[in-house]
């Protein structure tokens, strides 16, 4: 039986160029959990979590309504821009690999009388009249190019601008799940909506047909053939099937609106909706499905880059611990004449190396090794939860796809054979065996059925999403050769 940390390393250490950043005494240790055989490995198989994986419905109503939900969603373009924000951030400390040059431009004016008193005190000792304290003015100019650079003797910058980087590809794909989680949760809005949009036909045929059989038995009871409790159960049932049919048609309404908001529209309910129906396929599945295939989940590719930036910030708390240098440096020229400040003749340069060693700092840089270590560790922890519970999700998924197309298959039989009584009643009727009532009855029946039958086409689309989701995108892999 395979181990899971077979499962795990390759993830870990395949598909970024980032990844070989890892060292040897940093690799997970492995799990002493067992995985199914069937969990197998395709050494160097290419796969894709950015193919549009929706068109395999084959279904343009729902092709417009992702495009315009991706393009206008409030939620989508927020997230973007936090990952924008992290693709700063990341640009702004690797910067710190590079040194700092500014242009510095300093002008001085000042007075001063041999006695050391500052002008203002020359008339109160009246030195001024007497002649005996003189005063004289100064100016100093200075224009220089001035730069500072810390030297990453260590690598503590370097990996600094490393941990940076893993933070913006752990937003990035962390993105990227929250954009598939949210398609994913649109498509099943669009086709609960096809879903209720057919229940709620059925369920007007059924209204209809109970306010005929109102009518009648009030005909009926008119006429002293029925007594007043029959007709009472009749309005009972009239109203039954009203309530069902308005909290259907809330329900359907409330579709549309959540439709709408998702596409930032404004949430009207519109007098004539586009008529959906259920798509004819599905996306494929594949009759084998290799393990790698979850390399692409994003969200777990969130996690490990989170652990890889986790891994440098521990690098550079322990760096931190170790004597740190710059380089400072300066060219221009300084002048007391302001004339004289373009000047070669007055050129000056100047440059200095600083070290910087810590001593006593009341432990605060061996408690913050202390806690980088420990943000490993819980970084670690998740990512091998992450890993695992993808592949419980992957086996649910499979199992209630299993079941869902098992019931869709269970409720076309029995559409079909209520299908089947209803015509037989209808013969009946015409042949005057049966009276009005057993026909609006079967015709109720097979209203029932169809609207089940509208739930377990819903429920089998979205088992197949979920499945879809669990594997990080749509089933389609190459083999690299």
């Amino acid at each position: 039986m395979k181990k899971i940390f077979i499962i795990i390393l390759p993830i870990l250490i395949a598909g970024c160029s980032n990844a070989k950043y890892l060292s040897g005494e940093e690799v997970l240790q492995p799990l002493n959990i067992s995985i199914p055989e069937e969990w197998g490995t395709i050494s160097g198989i290419e796969i894709s979590s950015k193919e549009i994986w929706w068109a395999e419905f084959n279904d343009n109503n729902l092709m417009s309504f992702i495009e315009s939900f991706k393009e206008n969603n409030l939620d989508l373009k927020s997230s973007m821009i936090g990952v924008q924000n992290a693709s700063l951030a990341s640009k702004i400390t690797s910067a710190s690999l590079l040194p700092s040059i500014g242009l510095q431009s300093v002008g001085s004016k000042s007075e001063q009388n041999t006695a050391g008193f500052p002008p203002f005190f020359q008339d109160l000792f009246g030195t001024q009249s007497s002649g005996q304290l003189t005063s004289f003015e100064q100016e100093n100019y200075n224009l220089s190019l001035t730069a500072q650079w810390e030297i990453d003797l260590w690598g503590k910058v370097f990996n600094q601008s490393l941990a940076s980087k893993m933070e913006y590809l752990s937003a990035k794909y962390s993105q990227n799940y929250y954009e598939l989680s949210l398609t994913a949760e649109a498509i099943k809005l669009f086709y609960g909506m096809v879903e209720l949009q057919k229940s709620l036909e059925r369920s007007e045929v059924k209204l209809k047909n109970m306010t005929t059989l109102y009518e009648l038995s009030y005909q009926r009871f008119n006429q002293g053939s029925i007594s007043e409790k029959q007709l009472k159960q009749v309005e009972i049932l009239v109203a039954q099937t009203n309530t069902e049919y308005e909290n259907i048609r809330s329900g359907y309404n409330g579709l549309i609106r959540n439709t709408k908001i998702l596409q930032s529209m404004f949430p009207v309910i519109e007098s004539e909706q586009i008529k959906k129906d259920f798509p004819e396929s599905l996306p494929a599945i594949p009759s084998y499905i290799p393990s790698e295939i979850i390399q692409r989940r994003p969200d777990l590719l969130s996690a490990r880059f989170a652990l890889l930036s986790s891994l440098q910030k521990k690098k550079v708390a322990t760096k931190q611990l170790l004597p740190s240098f710059n380089l400072i440096g300066s060219n221009g020229t300084a002048s007391n004449d302001l004339n004289d400040l373009l000047d070669e003749d007055f050129k000056v340069w100047s440059g200095s190396i600083s070290l910087f060693a810590p001593i006593f700092n009341s432990g605060r840089l061996i408690n913050n090794r202390k806690l980088a270590k420990n943000n490993t560790e819980i970084a670690m922890y998740n990512y091998m939860s992450k890993v695992l519970a993808a592949y419980a999700e992957v086996e649910t998924a499979l199992e209630m796809d299993r079941i869902a197309q098992i019931a869709l298959n269970e409720s076309k039989k029995i559409v079909q054979a209520t299908e089947k009584i209803y015509n037989i009643t209808l013969n009946e009727y015409q042949q005057g065996i049966v009276g009005f009532e057993e026909i609006l009855s079967q015709e109720n029946r097979l209203s029932d059925v169809k609207i089940y039958l509208a739930q377990s086409e819903k429920m089998r689309i979205e088992k197949r999403i979920n499945l879809i989701l669990a594997l990080g995108g749509g089933f389609r892999f190459e083999t690299k050769r």
